[in-house]
């Protein structure tokens, strides 16, 4: 590989930018038709190049507070949407027409963009739905009255140290 090669590659990667778009979609929507807006939502990213990374069905949240929004020149008010996400690669001189194109968009609500890292975004879903299963165990035990022998002081001494470890 020649310098010109690399310096090209180097420079190339350098723009490149990894985003996640947090975006609600309009409550109204039928779910058979869900998938068209998320298709419309993903061919304005691939259209500007943008490699997908993941992404989050959406589904429907009750929102935090109410958000209007003018729909044939008539003010409506939303208190649930469709969230959803998508986390991709792009050249960040492309992610202004992105944004612009997304936020056009009849059946979006809102979008949110955010410059992020390239990470397993599934692996830190798996394990806080690990931890969450064994609070919920634990919990089911204690509710079943199921009781425990007291614990030894020296196999808790034991398992500090392996934590500090």
């Amino acid at each position: 590989m020649s310098t010109v090669e690399t310096v090209t590659k180097s420079e190339q990667s350098e723009s490149l930018v990894v985003y996640e778009i947090g975006y609600l979609l309009l409550p109204t929507i039928s779910e058979e038709k869900l998938g068209d807006s998320i298709t419309a939502l993903r061919s304005i990213i691939e259209g500007k190049s943008g490699v997908f990374i993941a992404d989050g069905a959406p589904t429907m949240r009750p929102l935090a507070y109410t958000i209007s929004k003018i729909i044939q020149t008539k003010r409506q008010k939303f208190d649930h949407a469709y969230f959803g996400w998508v986390k991709f690669e792009v050249d960040s001189a492309q992610i202004a027409p992105i944004k612009k194109s997304i936020e056009a968009l009849e059946d979006v609500l809102r979008a949110l963009f955010i410059k992020t890292v390239r990470e397993s975004t599934l692996m830190a879903n798996k394990v806080m739905d690990r931890e969450a299963e064994k609070a919920k165990a634990e919990w089911s035990e204690e509710a079943s009255g199921e009781t425990k022998a007291p614990a030894d002081v020296e196999e808790i001494d034991k398992s500090i140290e392996a934590l500090v470890n």
